[in-house]
């Protein structure tokens, strides 16, 4: 392919002309015609670009830039272009990575994202039977304890297997002798037992504020709103009325390590304050309706009252018989008769 056509294709692409095409001699031209000559290539270029993208297949575009330039479009497509840190591919190359399906994209993309999530469930999984072994070891008795508590009672069933009253009569001094050996042996294995159980009880505790760390990060990531520590404060207080309520002491609770019981209680807990706090409101409600009712009624009797009164004196004014009926049916009335 000729140098013209690889400098026509490099300008009618908009792109870095390839290193193996040397460029032809441009003729010289002003900095204004120069500048000019820029600013339409830009436009074109862009009015190109427009183009393609409105017919939404560039091999159109290809094509009838083939035509117009009298080649066939192999040439084209096996064009070498620059793209930048010294990297060349050829415009069919970049035709094929351009029309990369978007079904190809968001499948990969979901891949990732299965790929991550599994990723997570898998850490958390392995976190939580971290945790959870952890938690049995804080709660067994380490080996060395009960192997020690083993032989103590072994020591124990040995010496009262021995009938001492014979062994006494054939041999005061053997007797003795045995005697200050088992006790030897008991004493020295009950200070061993004593020195395990207290190693053992710092490892539990320092097991036990690791786990107690683990947990509490874990519950963190579960209740970002503990960050603050107004909500934080807040909602302990609502978890210690609330098993409190149910007979739980405050240290019950601290010795709480799984994070997601932790979450249930703190998440009933919010609950249940908000539903006590609907229910007071209703009776609070109920309790001035009440007494709306009651001051209605007491309103509604004193104007029954007021009305019975006037109709009473009227009869009396009047003497007329309908009216000293009215009076005697008005009277039934607030008497409740009628």
């Amino acid at each position: 392919m000729s140098e013209s056509l690889n400098t026509q294709l490099a300008e009618a692409f908009g792109l870095a002309q390839s290193a193996e095409a040397a460029p032809e001699a441009a003729p010289e031209v002003t900095p204004e015609e120069g500048q000019e000559t820029v600013e339409a290539g830009q436009q074109e270029q862009a009015d190109n670009v427009q183009a393609e993208g409105d017919a939404g297949d560039s091999g159109f575009y290809i094509t009838d830039l083939a035509e117009d330039l009298g080649v066939d479009i192999s040439e084209l497509y096996g064009l070498k272009v620059d793209i930048g840190d010294g990297k060349e591919m050829t415009i069919g190359e970049l035709k094929d990575l351009k029309q990369g399906t978007s079904e190809d994209v968001l499948a990969k993309e979901r891949e990732s994202i299965d790929q991550y999530r599994s990723q997570v469930m898998e850490q958390t999984r392995q976190e939580r039977e971290q945790m959870l072994q952890q938690a049995r070891g804080v709660a067994e008795m380490p080996e060395k304890v009960q192997g020690l508590k083993s032989e103590l009672i072994s020591l124990t069933q040995r010496y009262q297997s021995v009938d001492w009253g014979s062994v006494e009569k054939q041999d005061p001094g053997q007797a003795a002798l045995l005697k200050q050996k088992f006790t030897e042996m008991y004493n020295q294995t009950q200070a061993e037992l004593g020195q395990a159980e207290q190693a053992a009880g710092q490892q539990q505790q320092a097991d036990r504020g690791q786990l107690m760390q683990t947990s509490n990060a874990e519950f963190a990531r579960r209740v970002p709103g503990w960050q603050d520590n107004d909500v934080r404060s807040k909602e302990i207080d609502l978890i210690k009325v609330m098993t409190q309520r149910y007979g739980f002491t405050d240290q019950e609770v601290g010795q709480t390590i799984d994070p997601r019981l932790r979450h249930m209680l703190r998440d009933y807990a919010v609950l249940q304050a908000k539903y006590d706090g609907a229910n007071a409101n209703a009776k609070k409600v109920v309790g001035k309706g009440n007494a709306v009712l009651r001051e209605a009624a007491l309103a509604s009797r004193a104007r029954h009252k007021t009305g019975t009164d006037e109709i009473i004196g009227k009869a009396k004014d009047t003497r007329d018989k309908r009216d000293i009926m009215a009076a005697q049916k008005a009277l039934l009335n607030e008497a409740g008769v009628m």
